[in-house]
């Protein structure tokens, strides 16, 4: 069952904004009959409110990182990090890459969805994917019969989507039918579509920008790729694994914690658009091996429930809790 949760929006002026945590400080107090917290945050940001939240009320601190950039240098960091009663990570790799002094014990704990909602879990599933392609062949003046690789990526520079261009470049020189989607935004957009003309593959390469339903468009692909340089974990994986797809993905950050080389996955070198080329070459080349990968996908994304990680993170809060209560 479905709690439902109450919001509350803060002002947010900038990262360490004594305002939002004060009155953050008196929500909790407003709306709760215990006079204290547990104060979870997500992102870098919001660990600096939690801390100065942490001033003004009694309250527990555990701190959420995502991304596998160095972090807990600098006085900030200390602030965020070295005094939260414990931190989660997405991946062992994050974790490796923590700079935490203090006794806080670092959580791995990886990202998950609900696969009870998944499109896949439909009676037809086969049905769903012939009316998503058909839909998106025609939005996006792509031919429904050709290949499809796809990637959803923010255009951003640790996504790398040149690497998926360039490697789009190379696949078409083997399979000219291939068509390759590109679903997000960024600020290196333009650059992208600079480089795609560059390359000379733009009746191949679609940009077709935040796609409002991801399964809908992961269900209408042949494989998918994931051309990071960087990756804290890759979430998008455990979308494209339970959509049932055979992955290419750079083996960087926690991605290989979560794609095994030729069992539910094919690895590339980072920033190696070759590599990445050779691989999803491999996959066209080989339907045995598509439907292999595929299917050892769509199992693989099983561990990764969202009934798993709310039960993991309740474990953590209760070891927190617990060691608060003894100090």
């Amino acid at each position: 069952m479905r709690e439902k949760i109450k919001i509350i929006n803060l002002p947010y002026l900038f990262e360490w904004d004594a305002l939002s945590a004060f009155l953050l400080a008196q929500k909790i107090r407003k709306n709760s009959q215990e006079k204290k917290a547990i104060l979870h945050s997500h992102t870098s940001h919001a660990a600096a409110i939690s801390c100065l939240t942490s001033l003004f009320i009694k309250s527990l601190r555990i701190v959420h990182r995502r991304v596998d950039f160095p972090a807990g240098g600098g006085i900030s960091g200390k602030l965020k990090y070295d005094r939260a009663d414990a931190i989660i990570a997405l991946s062992q790799a994050i974790k490796n890459k923590m700079k935490v002094k203090s006794a806080a014990p670092v959580h791995v704990i990886k990202s998950s969805i609900d696969t009870r909602t998944h499109p896949a879990k439909k009676i037809n599933y086969a049905k769903f994917r012939k009316n998503a392609r058909t839909k998106i062949a025609g939005k996006f003046s792509i031919p429904p019969e050709s290949r499809w690789v796809g990637s959803l990526a923010a255009l951003v520079p640790h996504k790398d989507p040149a690497n998926f261009a360039r490697a789009a470049a190379l696949v078409l020189q083997k399979h000219p039918d291939t068509h390759f989607i590109l679903a997000g935004e960024g600020k290196l957009r333009r650059q992208i579509e600079n480089l795609i003309g560059e390359l000379g593959i733009g009746g191949n390469f679609h940009i077709i920008g935040h796609y409002y339903d991801p399964y809908e468009l992961l269900s209408a692909l042949d494989i998918f790729v994931l051309s990071s340089r960087e990756e804290g974990l890759g979430s998008v994986l455990i979308e494209a694994m339970a959509s049932g797809l055979p992955i290419v993905a750079t083996n960087t950050g926690g991605i290989p914690e979560m794609i095994k080389d030729g069992y539910n996955g094919i690895l590339a070198e980072k920033e190696n658009s070759r590599s990445l080329a050779e691989k999803i070459i491999m996959l066209a080349s080989d339907g045995n091996l598509k439907a292999e990968l595929s299917e050892n996908a769509l199992e693989e994304s099983k561990k990764y429930s969202s009934r798993k990680m709310a039960e993991e993170t309740l474990k953590v809060y209760e070891k927190a809790t617990k060691n608060f209560k003894s100090h």
